[in-house]
């Protein structure tokens, strides 16, 4: 039982992980857009600004690189449950979108 346990909190503190990454991805992601807009709207120079927004640039692609890492990290943590006989546990997870309750017909094109 002390397993199920301790895999319970990994796995939420892995969903919370998972989701501040996300978090933080689409937060610098809506800075570059304020960044582009307020340019535009302050009627600026598109040289006003550039360093900070190619620097943006860069922060979003390191974290996009360790979304993937994240995403590595809860394949191996997926293993280990296997590993600790948990395999048929479910830990659930948050925002998960809730599968449809019902079937629906397709129209033809």
């Amino acid at each position: 039982m002390e397993r199920k346990k301790v895999a319970l909190e990994i796995a939420q503190d892995l969903f919370a992980a998972e989701a501040a990454i996300d978090a933080a991805y689409a937060a610098t992601a809506t800075l570059a857009a304020t960044l582009a807009d307020g340019r535009v709207r302050a009627k600026l120079s598109a040289v006003i600004g550039q360093d900070a927004f190619d620097k943006i640039s860069q922060v979003m692609v390191r974290q996009a690189e360790v979304r993937g890492v994240m995403i590595q990290a809860h394949h191996a943590l997926a293993q280990a449950q296997t590993d600790i006989g948990l395999r048929h546990v479910a830990f659930g997870f948050p925002d998960k979108p809730a599968a449809p309750s019902t079937l629906r017909a397709v129209e033809a094109a």
